[in-house]
């Protein structure tokens, strides 16, 4: 969004980095908010709640519109299409199907992806092009956060275009070097184990937890500490 409302004037103006002046503002947003810290983070949570619904919500319903279009046989109509395009490039016919319904749902369209026995060159371009576009169901969810703001849309969806294309680009410069064949007596599946998921979760959840206390520990030096000596001088 760098070259957002680029035209218009601005009474910003850029100054230099200072992690000080970053929690003076900190400071100072706390003091004008008449809220009590419980109440914040229960705000806090609550909306991230709302949001996480939303998000949730978006997923569904495009799931739901998906499949009803494919049994309806709207989707064979558009795929048909898709597929003529696709067979023009010299692309297979069936990546038709699962592409449009990636267009929709990404989650849905990637994995009907990886059921397909084809090219994995081409699987790889049409898979990073859809992911690059984020969906439908995915704009839809930018949409309605933006609706509260004064952000255009229209840049966003251009801007999801032209990423479409650089993922093209790069990933027929990127995918001979890069892609190695999978060995015919290694499986793809492997049985899930609780464990791995426990070892992947514990640092995560270390790492958020000693970066907050950083933070508050950086905030009271530079902010709290300071104002005690001046109300005592």
């Amino acid at each position: 969004m760098k070259f957002y409302k680029r035209n218009e004037g601005s009474s910003y103006y850029r100054t230099s980095f200072s992690i000080r002046k970053a929690f003076w503002a900190l400071h100072h947003a706390r003091l004008q908010d008449n809220r009590s810290l419980g109440k914040i983070l229960g705000d806090s949570v609550e909306r991230s709640i709302k949001t996480l619904l939303m998000i949730g919500g978006f997923i569904v319903l495009f799931s739901v519109i998906t499949q009803a279009m494919k049994e309806l046989y709207f989707m064979d109509i558009i795929a048909s299409v898709v597929a003529s395009i696709l067979s023009t490039l010299s692309m297979e016919a069936d990546l038709a199907l699962p592409f449009i319904s990636g267009i929709f749902e990404i989650t849905i369209g990637a994995y009907e992806m990886a059921q397909i026995d084809g090219s994995m060159f081409q699987i790889a371009i049409l898979v990073s092009l859809f992911l690059a576009f984020n969906g439908f169901s995915v704009q839809a969810q930018v949409a309605s956060i933006l609706a509260t703001t004064d952000i255009r849309f229209t840049p966003y969806f251009f801007a999801r275009l032209i990423h479409g294309l650089f993922a093209i680009i790069l990933t027929i410069l990127l995918f001979r070097p890069l892609y190695q064949e999978p060995s015919a007596s290694v499986s793809n599946w492997q049985p899930f184990d609780s464990g791995e998921l426990y070892n992947m979760i514990v640092p995560i959840q270390q790492f958020f937890i000693g970066t907050t206390v950083i933070i508050l520990v950086v905030y009271f030096i530079t902010i709290l500490i300071p104002n005690l000596w001046k109300d005592k001088d």
